[in-house]
């Protein structure tokens, strides 16, 4: 085997146990905040099609969005008190922002607009600035 077949073989594992050694783990907090975050964006995707688009028609039934409304409420119950708590959370005052953030999104999640006559647009910017902070905060 030639000189540059044993450099190889001396090379590679250490490239790879440097490749382990740099991955990259989240905290508690950043898990949270992203699921958190990913919970917010489908309730607003669910608001958005829920309702008629342009062309008036709605892609979603209303007994589909309540139902996964539920499912939403079940998996964001008890965030905004374990979001600070949690290991790696930011100072405490970014905290409370977060948290004002997820009680607001909780609060649409509990009750959804999912009438024509409501002011649904706004429910969906709402969980839209909950999602993008909780985003930029976990990674």
């Amino acid at each position: 085997m030639s000189r540059l077949g044993h450099l190889r073989w001396l090379v590679l594992p250490l490239l790879v146990s440097g490749a382990a050694a740099c991955s990259w783990v989240p905290t508690p907090f950043q898990r949270m905040a992203a699921d958190t975050a990913s919970t917010f964006s489908s309730a607003a995707e669910t608001l958005r099609l829920e309702h008629p688009d342009e062309s008036g028609a709605t892609r979603l039934t209303r007994e589909y969005a309540e139902a996964a409304f539920q499912n939403y409420a079940e998996q964001i119950s008890g965030v905004a008190g374990d979001l600070p708590k949690a290991g790696g959370a930011p100072d405490p005052e970014l905290s409370a922002a977060l948290v004002r953030l997820v009680e607001t999104g909780t609060q649409i999640v509990g009750a959804p607009c999912l009438d024509p006559g409501c002011d649904w647009q706004v429910q969906i910017q709402q969980l839209e600035l909950a999602r993008d902070a909780l985003l930029e905060v976990s990674g």
